[in-house]
């Protein structure tokens, strides 16, 4: 509980107390009776705003409650609550420190006064505070563990392991003390010492194995690894199935080098069922940084991913854990179905959705797209991404007015992301562009290169559709020209900047740069065949031109004047 929460918490049962105390106690300067009435009326009233939740007005009246009886304690108390919730805390300090002066036997004035101190940083006067009402409440452990706590703050170690031995004194050998202490003296390197306070633990319950592996996990730190093997022996008698046991063990064999062994002992406990799931994730999530720089770990983190997923199967995480390793690994399809398998189980998880359309685009799967991406639509209405890629499945599937419909309404939510804005726009002008509405499509591209003048794919359509159209040549050379050099030795960027220099009658220039297209492109499309052969053809290589009509046939996806190419063996346009 926060100071400022326990100070309201009190509130009203601290109200109690100190009108009581108010009604009793004396004032040194011997109030009449009539300002003794008029007093405790005020106090009582103030205490009223407080609890109705007026600060200021309570402040002002335990103000005036001070005028009259400048000797109140408990309305310093008060108003120093107030002040120290308003962040006036150094005339909270005062004010309760001199409560403190009047009434030097109220606990509550110096736990108040020892938070305040604790909240400003001040560890080494919130640790006085608190030694102070542990000499005069010596049977209370709450100001032992407080004040222990605050010693420990202010960087004071040996003061604080004095004090948790008073605790331990008190109430005996406890989990809570020994493992505070073990830590303390590991963060002060001593690490014998730290190795005592488990010793201590193990004897007073020799049957808690855990205690066992803490402290072999320690002895292997200090590189005493016989020990520690000694007493992983004994925690495998008391309880052989402890799945801590063979991580421990892992750790044990890694640190000798034993790399097998150390695997092996890993896989027993991702085995065990006990071991929770959170753990073995966060193991998973080193793999991950791992084999980034060492592959040889990737097929263990597979195996340990397919193990997770068949010891968990109901628990989504498993297999999103395991979706994000075959992903990274380029296995698709399996990171589809694992994906898939996640939401499932569980689809509140927005990260998930994004990487299964991610994959479902990668994989060229535009009816899964279009099936996952509606879905996702109805739990993330507001997440662009999900619009777009719902855009690009109905684009693929040449459902062009659905897909400019999605579009323009995904694009609002995007605003805030250049690059995904700029891809929407790119979208909506190769939309426009299948339907031949060029000034809507030609409106959508100048749009996506204002947001993002280096988007290489929207200059490189762009261009493209200009040449098909034979517009504005020297804009769309530009254009072209710029994607290239934004993404050199991009198979398709290639094949445009010689198709417009086809356009314009660079038959020579054409030719090279259709051919880097085709040196480019791991499988060459029929259009770059084509268009290579018609560029021989302008340059009087009319047998190799035949050639590449008849490959762009094969290949497939050439345009509709290829069939006549090839059947009557001369350019047609």
């Amino acid at each position: 509980m926060s100071l400022r929460t326990k100070i309201s918490a009190l509130a009203f049962f601290f109200l109690l107390l100190s009108v009581s105390a108010f009604a009793q106690k004396k004032n040194k300067k011997g109030l009449s009776e009539q300002e003794k009435i008029k007093a405790e009326g005020i106090f009582i009233d103030a205490s009223k705003e407080r609890l109705l939740g007026n600060p200021a007005n309570a402040a002002e009246l335990f103000r005036e409650c001070l005028k009259i009886d400048a000797n109140n304690a408990a309305a310093m108390y008060e108003l120093g609550t107030i002040y120290f919730n308003a962040r006036k805390d150094d005339e909270a300090i005062a004010l309760i420190t001199e409560a403190i002066k009047i009434d030097p036997k109220n606990e509550w004035y110096r736990m108040l006064l020892s938070d305040i101190y604790s909240q400003l940083g001040k560890n080494e006067d919130a640790a006085k505070v608190l030694e102070s009402l542990v000499n005069d409440y010596p049977k209370k452990p709450e100001f032992l563990y407080e004040w222990a706590t605050e010693l420990l703050k202010a960087g004071k170690y040996e003061e604080a392991i004095k004090v948790y031995n008073r605790i331990e004194e008190n109430l005996g050998i406890t989990e809570e003390i020994s493992i505070q202490k073990h830590s303390i003296y590991l963060s002060m390197k001593q690490g014998e010492k730290a190795a005592d306070e488990i010793k201590k633990l193990i004897a007073a319950f020799p049957e808690n194995s855990r205690y066992l592996g803490i402290l072999a996990d320690l002895y292997l730190s200090l590189n005493k690894k016989d020990e520690a093997f000694a007493l992983y022996e004994k925690m495998e008698k008391l309880n052989p199935s402890d799945p801590l046991l063979h991580l421990s063990l892992a750790n044990y064999y890694r640190e000798k080098g034993d790399k097998e062994k150390s695997y092996q002992e890993l896989k027993k406990a991702f085995q065990n069922p006990d071991l929770d799931i959170d753990t073995k994730i966060n193991i998973l999530l080193s793999f991950y940084v791992l084999t980034e720089v060492n592959k040889e770990l990737t097929s263990q983190a597979l195996e340990l991913t397919e193990i997770l997923v068949n010891v968990h199967p109901k628990e989504g995480k498993a297999h999103a854990m395991q979706a994000d390793f075959l992903f990274r690994e380029g296995k698709m399809k399996e990171a589809q179905d694992a994906f898939r398998k996640t939401i499932q189980l569980d689809n509140s998880k927005f990260l998930v959705w994004s990487s299964l359309l991610q994959v479902d685009y990668n994989l060229g799967d535009y009816d899964g797209l279009l099936k996952e991406s509606n879905e996702a639509l109805e739990l993330f209405p507001t997440q662009a991404l999900v619009y777009l890629f719902n855009g690009i499945a109905n684009l693929q599937m040449k459902k062009y007015d659905d897909a400019i419909s999605i579009l323009n309404s995904g694009v609002v939510y995007s605003k805030k992301d250049k690059q995904l804005s700029s891809q929407f726009y790119s979208s909506l002008g190769d939309a426009y562009n299948f339907q031949k509405k060029h000034t809507e499509s030609d409106a959508a591209y100048e749009k996506a290169l204002e947001i993002d003048p280096t988007n290489s794919t929207v200059l490189n359509n762009y261009a493209y559709y200009l040449s098909l159209r034979k517009e504005n040549m020297d804009k769309a050379e530009s254009m072209s020209k710029k994607s290239n050099e934004l993404e050199p030795n991009n198979a398709s960027f290639e094949d445009t900047y010689g198709w417009i220099m086809y356009q314009q009658g660079k038959f020579a220039e054409a030719k090279e740069w259709i051919g880097k297209a085709l040196k480019s492109s791991e499988k060459p499309s029929g259009v770059e065949y084509e268009h290579y052969g018609d560029a021989l053809w302008q340059l009087g290589e009319k047998e190799a031109a035949k050639e590449y009509w008849n490959k762009a046939k094969v290949a497939g996806g050439g345009s509709d004047l290829l069939g006549r190419k090839v059947a009557e063996g001369k350019l047609v346009e």
